[in-house]
């Protein structure tokens, strides 16, 4: 028997492949077919990992002997991208897995220049689009130009310049998403961007906060229920009861501009507005996903 299914993963983060057999195996491998390598292999020996992968995969060992033999690939990377086999030697049983590779839109920058609107944003994966759109809608075709340029890491550069037609005023954002997932990023007013983020039901989820200027204080929040999640200022984090064991900063990330909060195991319940709250300087910035 052969099983398939899709796993999306997030660039530079870890990312668990599952694998599950409900009867007991003697030899399992993980396999990556584009490149025809055996990752790991484990009998009654033990686990044997290939060089290329030995730093970066390892298998759940405690948890083998109850049918568990998901792959942890540390470090996600573009070129992980590719379908992944796990093949359990009994009865001919197989699964493959599909991964995807997304590197989220974490910041989005919009300016305006005489009659000119330009909207850009960069390190995305996979290739993104763009689209602008204007409250109150516009009755004329907007008139945009687009450019997307790969870099060498193979992410995506992204910017779109937009003239803006005589008429009423109006509030022009633009939005970014990609093939799978939709990452809609807009930015309506100075000090205040909103970004879409796709989530998928009990895996981790992370959701992206980006700033410019040295932090003095952050909070994220969520809007319904109103309810505080973490709070960060010179002593560190401070975590509310009921996110304690779900949700995390990456401090050391947030000298570097990097707000961006973990969410794990997420649930239908957690669909909703979070807010990503930050005093930098003089400057008060909100950004709700």
């Amino acid at each position: 028997a052969v099983f398939g299914t899709d796993v999306s993963c997030v660039l530079n983060e870890n990312c668990i492949i599952p694998c599950r057999f409900r009867n007991r195996m003697t030899n399992i491998e993980w396999k990556l077919f584009k490149l025809s390598v055996v990752i790991v292999s484990h009998d009654h020996r033990g686990s044997r990992y290939s060089e290329s992968f030995r730093s970066r995969a390892s298998l759940f060992e405690d948890q083998i002997s109850r049918g568990n033999f998901s792959l942890l690939l540390r470090g996600m990377k573009v070129d992980d991208e590719g379908t992944y086999w796990c093949i359990g030697k009994i009865k001919g049983t197989e699964y493959f897995k599909h991964i995807e590779i997304h590197a989220p839109v974490s910041s989005v920058r919009i300016h305006q220049d005489g009659n000119r609107i330009t909207c850009s944003s960069e390190g995305i994966y996979p290739e993104p689009e763009l689209t602008w759109s204007t409250e109150p809608p516009s009755n004329t075709t907007l008139q945009s130009r687009t450019t997307v340029h790969q870099t060498e890491e193979k992410l995506y550069d992204i910017s779109s310049s937009l003239t803006v037609p005589d008429g009423p005023d109006r509030i022009y954002s633009c939005s970014i998403r990609t093939k799978r997932i939709w990452w809609g990023a807009t930015l309506t007013r100075a000090a205040e961007s909103r970004t879409k983020v796709s989530c998928f039901l009990n895996e981790s989820c992370i959701l992206p906060c980006r700033f410019r200027n040295r932090v003095t204080d952050m909070t994220w929040e969520r809007e319904i229920p109103k309810s505080q999640i973490v709070t960060y200022n010179q002593s560190g984090s401070r975590y509310s009861e009921s996110f304690r064991s779900r949700a995390s900063l990456s401090e050391d990330q947030i000298s570097r501009g990097n707000g961006k909060l973990l969410l794990r195991g997420v649930k239908v319940d957690d669909e909703g507005t979070y807010w990503c709250k930050v005093f930098t300087t003089g400057i008060y910035y909100r950004h709700s996903v």
